[in-house]
This record gives structure tokens, C-alpha cells and sequence, in this order.
């Protein structure tokens, strides 16, 4: 581990396409990476995102927005923000600037241009992979993602200078297409530190062994959460009060349902009493890796029902949560076999204490900045050595 006044001289830009206030997981978790990064190892530490969402208050480090239209958004619930050309300029100014550059998903274009400067000024790039292939049911949503992986992601992993992975089965997805420089990294993501309780306080009560009577989601009210899914979920188990934190083209005010709530713009502390009176976490989504609010969930006792994939991504999960198969062509079908397991879960008596504390032993953003850190010191001596 270098010295803090070695950590200190170096300057790390980091690119997302939103700032942690617009409340994706990708953003969130480069935030967390980011104070880890400038707090414990004192890097000179500048995150440069579109000017879509506003950077974070409180953030210890310096901040770059990025003028973008984010009418892909807007429109389509596409999470794609497009530079504007004063965008263009103010990127190749911060890449000058910087010994190493960080960016957190290859497909999104403000990364992909950053990336594309770095090279110029051969700057060192290290890539977080997040997300690898997306089902989406939309048969062009899907041929567009399967083209762009091939024609731009694969070509950037392949020629980064170090790849990092946050879950298992991205990993697994690039590795059986991708030949890279050198040997890929796994790190799973930590623990949001905005998200308040101890161990002690985290999980709530429970007397007694008794059905499911409250489920919870959260995330983006978009297709590849599996909105369809929890719609029809609520309608075949109208006894069950179904509670939806989140944000996203889809409406679920507009379904009609007594026993949905919808909450948006959630707090950290808001989110906190939510995870701790759920009695079941319900993430039908696929191809995206490790979600942050699956480590939460578990983090606050929460049980959880998701897919499969899961298992690959993080093969603890396999004792911690339970998993059923999705397919998001035929929600129907996913919501049948769904509805059963829930059907048969019960919320349990006593563990939930136990499931917190294990699963904020396991998810620790020391462990995972230490080990980006040891990336960071090497690929930077490697740069000065050329």
C-alpha cells in the first residue's frame, strides 16, 4: 500500500454517465468508490458525469459536469445521456489532466469519449464492468445491446489496462468473448454509508413464523427490473402490500391496485424503515450483475427473492436468498411461478439479525477500496515507467 503523501500527487478522474443524486446503482456505487478512494487514500479525485443529475452536496472531492441532453431518459426510460459539444471540450481539458482514469461501464457514450481521450493522451484506463447483457423483451433493445457489446464493449475491455468486475456472472459473460491485457479483478461492491442503523438496530422484530404480508422493490420503474412481473405478482396476491420505491418511465400509480404503493424520491433513512418493515425483497430483473439493493436488503435482515443468476454473481448468495427463474418475455409465466414460491415462504422468527450481520461482514467498502487502490498504485507505476 503506497504512503499517503505517494496517493496524494496522483490524480484520478473518474467517469460515470449520472452523479450519484440521479439514484442508479452504477452512479451510487462509483460515489461509495470515490469517498473510499479520497478519504482513506487521500487521491486527488475529480468525477466528471453528464450535467443530467446535480453532483452530491457533500461530496470531498472535486466535481465535473458535463453538459448532455438526456432525452433518451426522458422519452424512452434509457439511461443514455448525449454530450452536447462544449461536453466534448470539457472532457479532453479533465482527461489532460489526470494520471489515470476510472470509468464505470463501457457502452454508455460519455465514457466511451472519455476513454477515446485517454488513449490520445495515453493516460491509463481501468474499467468497471457493471452490467454485461441485458434481456430485454424489445427483440431491437436487445440486437442494439448485442452489437454494441461486440463493437465497442469487447474492443474497450480488451485494450483497458486494467478490468475490473463487480459481480461473478459479468465476469463470466466478457471473459468467454473478450482476450484481455491482463489478469481481470472481481471486487464486489461495499455497503452505502448514507444508509443509516447497527447491526443491532437494522433488522427490526419478529415474534412469531407467519406468511408474507409485506414485499418491497426498489429500483428504476423500468422493463429490465421486471415491472411487468411485480404488476401481475400484486394482482395474483392482492393480500400481500406491495410497496414500490423508485423512479422510471413505467407508472405504477396508473395499475389500478389497492394494495400497491408507490414512493418516490426515497431518502436514505425513509429507504432504511422500508427495508426494515419489509418481509421480502422481490427483484425480478436479469443480466445486471449484483444489485446494490440486493446487499442492502441483506444488509438490513431483509430476505430476498431474485434470479438465479444471482448465484453465479456472488455464489454466497446460495445459503442467503432465494431464487427463482425469470423471463422477462413472458412475465405472465414469471409471475406464475413466482406467486408459488411466495406463496410458500414464511417470514422467519429469529434470523434476521444474523442474516444483517453476516451480509455486512461480507459487502465492506474498506476491503473493496483497498484492492482498487492496489490497481490504481499499479497501473499508475506502470505509466511512469514507460
Amino acid at each position: 500500500m503506497p504512503s499517503d503523501s505517494s496517493t496524494a500527487r496522483v490524480k484520478v478522474l473518474v467517469a460515470t454517465h449520472y452523479f450519484s443524486t440521479h439514484k442508479g446503482g452504477v452512479e451510487i456505487v462509483a460515489g461509495e468508490l470515490n469517498r473510499e478512494l479520497i478519504t482513506r487514500y487521500g487521491y486527488q479525485l475529480t468525477w466528471m458525469a453528464s450535467d443530467a443529475s446535480p453532483p452530491p452536496h457533500s461530496f470531498p472531492g472535486i466535481t465535473k459536469t458535463l453538459r448532455c441532453s438526456n432525452i433518451t431518459e426522458r422519452l424512452l426510460g434509457f439511461p443514455m445521456p448525449l454530450p452536447l459539444p462544449s461536453a466534448f471540450r470539457d472532457m479532453w481539458r479533465q482527461v489532460r489532466n489526470a494520471d489515470v482514469l476510472i470509468v464505470h461501464d463501457s457502452l454508455y457514450l460519455t465514457n466511451v469519449l472519455a476513454v477515446f481521450f485517454a488513449r490520445r493522451r495515453r493516460i491509463p484506463v481501468v474499467i468497471v464492468q457493471h452490467i454485461g447483457l441485458i434481456p430485454y423483451a424489445n427483440v431491437l433493445l436487445r440486437l442494439i445491446m448485442k452489437v454494441a457489446n461486440a463493437v465497442i464493449a469487447d474492443n474497450m475491455l480488451a485494450r483497458a489496462d486494467s478490468v475490473v468486475f463487480i459481480s461473478g456472472l459479468t465476469q463470466r459473460f466478457f471473459s468467454r468473448r473478450v482476450r484481455f491485457r491482463r489478469e481481470t479483478a472481481l471486487i464486489l461492491n461495499g455497503l452505502r454509508e448514507d444508509l443509516p442503523g447497527s447491526e443491532e438496530q437494522v433488522a427490526g422484530e419478529r415474534t412469531e413464523p407467519r406468511p408474507i404480508r409485506e414485499a418491497l422493490f426498489v429500483g428504476r420503474f423500468v422493463e429490465k427490473k421486471g415491472l411487468d412481473v411485480i404488476r401481475r405478482l400484486a394482482e395474483r396476491l392482492p393480500g400481500i402490500r406491495w410497496r414500490l420505491c423508485g423512479w422510471g418511465a413505467i407508472s405504477p400509480e396508473s395499475w389500478g391496485l389497492s394494495n400497491v404503493e408507490v414512493a418516490r424520491n426515497v431518502g436514505p433513512t425513509e429507504l432504511a424503515r422500508y427495508y426494515q418493515s419489509a418481509d421480502l425483497l422481490v427483484l425480478p430483473s436479469t443480466g445486471e450483475g449484483l444489485p446494490l439493493v440486493v446487499q442492502e436488503a441483506l444488509c438490513f435482515g431483509c430476505p430476498v427473492i431474485s434470479s438465479d443468476e444471482l448465484f453465479v454473481a456472488d455464489p454466497w448468495l446460495r445459503d442467503e436468498i432465494t431464487a427463482a427463474l425469470v423471463d422477462l418475455g413472458d412475465p405472465e409465466g414469471t409471475a406464475r411461478v413466482w406467486a408459488d414460491v411466495i406463496r410458500g415462504m414464511s417470514v422467519p422468527k429469529s434470523d434476521r439479525l444474523e442474516l444483517a450481520a453476516r451480509a455486512r461482514e461480507r459487502y465492506s467498502w474498506v476491503a473493496a477500496g483497498s484492492a482498487y487502490n492496489e490497481i490504481l498504485t499499479r497501473v499508475v507505476n506502470e505509466r511512469q515507467t514507460r
